[in-house]
């Protein structure tokens, strides 16, 4: 959902930046709508507002399962990128305990309606 908006839509620039993490990572969802190890929820959810092209892109991430904590579902072993508008103060803990805080890069298209434009270039200097 972007400001001034009642309904839900897909934030400017979605679509490169799902088109840029699929070619140069590999994006998992970590929402609740997939906690379960099943991207289905977050696809059907998407797909009210979504054209056929994002869904494409889209249906690429991979589902992972977690249970209270997203970073239970984060491979600190790896290098990552998490890029969520309000990680909880407990995983924010868990990232700083890893020292992997610089992995999580905020966004909110609801504040910001063209936030991910920035995000993608942070993806590009990275």
């Amino acid at each position: 959902r972007t400001q001034g908006t009642i309904d839900p839509v897909i934030a400017p620039d979605a679509h490169e930046l799902l088109e840029l993490c699929l070619k140069n990572y590999t994006p998992y969802w970590l929402t609740t709508h997939c906690s379960e190890g099943s991207a289905e929820p977050a696809l059907q959810w998407l797909g009210k507002y979504a054209d056929e092209k994002f869904m494409n892109l889209a249906r690429q991430i991979k589902p992972v399962i977690w249970d209270k904590l997203k970073t239970d579902a984060t491979d600190f072993t790896e290098p990552f990128v998490w890029v969520d508008d309000s990680p909880t103060e407990a995983d924010l803990d868990v990232l700083r305990s890893h020292d992997a805080i610089h992995a999580w890069i905020y966004t909110n298209t609801f504040k910001e309606p063209n936030d991910l434009r920035r995000v993608i270039e942070m993806l590009g200097e990275r």
